[in-house]
């Protein structure tokens, strides 16, 4: 059976880039389908393409949890409308 052919939507390290971007600029923290909306509007794709999104979402869980074991990002343990939420760790000093 052949393989399918892979569509490579963002470039090595392009994902990871622009959700630090997003979770700096914002004012506070962000769950991952805002981090998704706010990067498909940067794209110039439609936000409110379900299927677009959810694949983005997705694609950033991966990316915030690799971020997380790293040390720069954080989940809070609050819940926005049954969601975790992401933000920056704090710098220490």
């Amino acid at each position: 059976m052949p393989r399918r052919k892979v569509v490579e939507l963002f470039g090595r390290g392009e994902l990871r880039d622009s959700c630090l971007h997003e979770l700096r600029r914002a004012d506070g923290t962000l769950t991952r389908r805002e981090v998704a909306r706010y990067i498909r509007e940067l794209c110039g794709d439609n936000p409110n393409d379900r299927k677009c999104l959810s694949d983005t979402a997705r694609w950033i869980s991966k990316c915030l949890r690799n971020e997380s074991a790293a040390g720069q990002v954080c989940r809070t343990a609050a819940l926005r409308g049954g969601a975790l939420v992401w933000g920056l760790k704090k710098l220490d000093g």
